[in-house]
């Protein structure tokens, strides 16, 4: 008797497992059909702001690669897009004069994604949320005037994302020890640090499933 329990508690495992959780129970939901995703990644860091666009390859459900272009630099000054006054005429001839000169770096930022089962699915509106984490390298171009910069950090990302049919809207949080100010470059503010520290990031994104 004993026996024929323990049997019949094993046999209901699986479809307690489907109850309890049921987006672990479904390897693929719609939008998982896709295995490539384009998206844009815009936010603002301890250095000032950062913008990359890319791609994301997710060959099995919850585990892929990714791999972003971008820019990180200095926040321009009010003044230096409006003007100095009311009918000033913003010069763009500015890119010699050292009043105007922002640091910027090119990033490459190549990383392994893993992504969580839907935590909530919405069958109505074709919606799940996910949480995902990132780590990663971040291959910068060193900024002018920089001496002995290092070209190669890691990092790595944490957050939430929405899937939306094929649309992917995300939230994240981005930790590394990269820094635009690596190797004393210029900048338009004139600092000047022995130790520019680590990089925080929060940003937001969105992408679309292909």
């Amino acid at each position: 008797m004993e026996k024929l329990k323990k049997t019949s508690i094993l046999r209901s495992l699986p479809a307690l497992v489907c109850l309890l959780f049921p987006s672990v129970s479904d390897a693929r939901d719609g939008s998982e059909n896709y295995i490539w995703e384009g998206l844009f990644l815009g936010g603002l860091n301890s250095n000032g702001w950062e913008a990359h666009g890319g791609v994301m390859w997710m060959p099995v459900p919850y585990v892929g690669l990714s791999a972003t272009l971008g820019l990180d630099s200095e926040i321009h000054e009010f003044s230096d897009w409006w003007g100095n006054g009311i009918g000033d005429v913003l010069d763009y001839d500015f890119i010699d004069d050292s009043d105007y000169d922002y640091c910027t770096r090119l990033l490459l930022k190549p990383s392994v994604v893993f992504r969580s089962p839907a935590l909530l699915r919405f069958e109505s509106q074709d919606l799940g949320i996910h949480l995902f984490a990132s780590p990663g390298l971040t291959l910068a171009v060193p900024a002018l005037g920089s001496r002995n910069a290092s070209w190669a950090y890691w990092n790595v990302s944490a957050g939430i994302n929405a899937t939306i049919d094929r649309y992917v809207f995300y939230l994240g949080y981005s930790y590394s020890n990269y820094s635009l100010l690596d190797g004393h470059p210029y900048t338009h503010h004139g600092i000047d640090v022995d130790n520019p520290g680590n990089t925080h990031s929060v940003w937001i994104g969105v992408g679309y499933k292909l």
